[in-house]
C-alpha cells in the first residue's frame, strides 16, 4: 500500500514538474519574441514574400534564366508595383493631413447638437452626484516630434532594404534551401514528410495570398465603382486604400470604414451624406467576408477561424498592427507542419478546420433494439433449421 502511495506521489511530482517545464519555456519563448522583434518581423516578412514570389520566380526560371537573376527581377517588379500604388495614395493621404485642423473643426460643428444633447445628460448626472466638471486636461507637449519621425523613417528604410535584401536571397537560393531542410532528416520516411511538408507549404501560402489579392482587386475594383456612383472625392484611391488594408484581416477593413467614416463626415455638407461611404464599404465587407472569401477560400486553403482569430490577436499583440498581414500565413505554415510531423499531431487537430461530415451519419439504435433483433434473428434461423431437418 505505502509502495503504491509513493509511486502515484512520484508521478504527481512528475507531472507537475513536466507542466512547470512547459510553462518556463512558453515564457522563454513568449521573451525570445518580443526581445528580438526587430529582427524577427522583418524575417517573417521576407519569408511571406519568398514564398508568394517562389511562382513567378519559378517560372523565369523555366526561361532559361538563373535562380538570382530571376529572384532580381521578381523582387524589383513586386516592389515597383508596390511604389506605384503608394504613389497613387500618398498625395491624397497628404492632403488629408494638412487638412485635419480644417476637418476637425468641420466635424465639431457638425456634431454640436448631438454634443449639447449628451452635456445636457452629464449636468443633469452630476446635480444628481453632486460633482462639479473636472477641468480640461493639459496639452501634452509637441517636443521631440521631429526627431521621432526621422528615427521612425530611418528604421522603416533599414527594416525594408533588409526585407528585399533577404526576400532575394531566400529566392535564389530556394531549390538548395530545401534540400538542406529535407536532407536533415536521417531516414527516408522523415525524408518524404519533410518533402511533401514545403511543398504543402508553399502551395498553401501561395494560394491563400494569390486568392486573398484577386480578392482584394476585386474589392478596390467595386469600392471605387460604387464611390465613384456615389458622388463620393477620390474614389480610385478609397478602392486602393480599401483593396490594401483588406490584407490585414478584421483590423484593416474596420480601420478604412471608420477613416471613411470621418473624412466624410468632414468633407460632406451633411451628415447623413458623410456617412454614405463608410455605408458603402460596410455592405461591401459583409458581402466579401460572409459570402465571397469562405466560398473561395474553401476550395483550397483548409483554416479554422477561431485559430485564425486567435492568431490574429496574438501576432498584433506581440509584434504590433502591421504583423497582422502574417498572421495567417504564419498559421498555415504550422498548420501544414504539424500536420506532416507526427510530433505535432495533437496541434494539427487543434488547428484543424471545422468541417461537415458529406453524409450524415447512421442512426444510433438502442441496445435493448438491438437485443430485440439478434434474438429475432436466432428463433427464425432456428425455425428454418429445425424445417430443413424434418
Amino acid at each position: 500500500m505505502a509502495a503504491r502511495l509513493l509511486k502515484s506521489a512520484g508521478s504527481q511530482f512528475e507531472t507537475s514538474w513536466g507542466v512547470a517545464l512547459w510553462a518556463i519555456a512558453a515564457a522563454a519563448i513568449l521573451f525570445l519574441l518580443d526581445f528580438a522583434a526587430t529582427i524577427l518581423l522583418p524575417t517573417a516578412y521576407a519569408i511571406v514574400l519568398a514564398l508568394v514570389l517562389a511562382p513567378i520566380a519559378r517560372a523565369l526560371s523555366r526561361l532559361k534564366i538563373g535562380d538570382g537573376a530571376s529572384a532580381v527581377i521578381t523582387v524589383f517588379f513586386a516592389a515597383a508595383a508596390i511604389i506605384c500604388v503608394i504613389a497613387v495614395i500618398a498625395p491624397v493621404i497628404g492632403d488629408w493631413i494638412n487638412n485635419a485642423p480644417t476637418m476637425a473643426r468641420a466635424i465639431d460643428r457638425k456634431l454640436q447638437p448631438l454634443k449639447d444633447q449628451l452635456q445636457i445628460v452629464e449636468n443633469v448626472s452630476n446635480r444628481i452626484s453632486g460633482e462639479k466638471a473636472g477641468a480640461p486636461a493639459v496639452a501634452a507637449g509637441a517636443g521631440g516630434m521631429l526627431g521621432s519621425i526621422l528615427s521612425m523613417g530611418a528604421n522603416f528604410a533599414s527594416q525594408t532594404i533588409y526585407v528585399l535584401f533577404l526576400t532575394i536571397f531566400l529566392l535564389s537560393l530556394r531549390t538548395d534551401l530545401r534540400k538542406r531542410f529535407i536532407l536533415c532528416s536521417d531516414d527516408m520516411q522523415g525524408r518524404c514528410q519533410r518533402a511533401r511538408a514545403v511543398r504543402d507549404v508553399g502551395r498553401n501560402v501561395a494560394a491563400y495570398l494569390f486568392i486573398l489579392t484577386c480578392i482584394n482587386v476585386g474589392v478596390a475594383i467595386v469600392t471605387a465603382a460604387a464611390f465613384y456612383a456615389a458622388g463620393i472625392a477620390d474614389p480610385i484611391v478609397w478602392g486602393a486604400i480599401y483593396g490594401l488594408a483588406n490584407y490585414v484581416p478584421i483590423i484593416g477593413p474596420t480601420g478604412t470604414i471608420l477613416a471613411a467614416a470621418v473624412v466624410g463626415v468632414a468633407t460632406e455638407p451633411t451628415l447623413l451624406g458623410g456617412l454614405t461611404g463608410a455605408t458603402i464599404m460596410l455592405v461591401i465587407n459583409a458581402i466579401e467576408s460572409q459570402a465571397i472569401q469562405p466560398w473561395l477560400m474553401a476550395r483550397r486553403i483548409e483554416l479554422n477561424p477561431v485559430a485564425l482569430f486567435i492568431s490574429l490577436a496574438f501576432v498584433v499583440w506581440l509584434w504590433g498592427v502591421p504583423a497582422a498581414i502574417i498572421s495567417a500565413p504564419l498559421l498555415i505554415t504550422l498548420y501544414t507542419f504539424a500536420r506532416h510531423t507526427p510530433a505535432l499531431h495533437p496541434i494539427a487537430a487543434v488547428l484543424a478546420p471545422v468541417t461537415k461530415p458529406r453524409h450524415p451519419p447512421p442512426p444510433v439504435t438502442p441496445l435493448r433494439m438491438r437485443r430485440r433483433a439478434e434474438r429475432a434473428e436466432r428463433r427464425r434461423a432456428a425455425r428454418v433449421e429445425s424445417a430443413s431437418a424434418a
